[in-house]
């Protein structure tokens, strides 16, 4: 699925730029996202995945995703409560 996504979106402009940014001392970085650090913040959030399922429905145009319907047996949202 992930690749098939990342086809349809990057046809219409949706994806992830690369950044160098000018730290306070002057060095140039690209973040915390290759180091220790990142790699902890990944893994925190893959497991907080494991258990997330459903459908997602999306249209994307000009660079924009929009969201057009989910579902899935897990979910927090009770109907009758609202």
């Amino acid at each position: 699925m992930d690749e098939n996504l990342m086809h349809i979106s990057g046809k219409h402009g949706v994806g992830r730029i690369d950044i160098v940014e000018n730290r306070f001392i002057g060095m140039k970085s690209r973040g915390f996202w290759f180091s220790p650090e990142g790699e902890f913040i990944r893994r925190c959030i893959d497991h907080s995945q494991d258990l997330v399922e459903g459908k997602v429905q999306l249209s994307v145009l000009k660079g924009n995703v929009y969201i057009l319907g989910r579902e899935s047996r897990q979910s927090l949202y009770n109907e009758e409560l609202v």
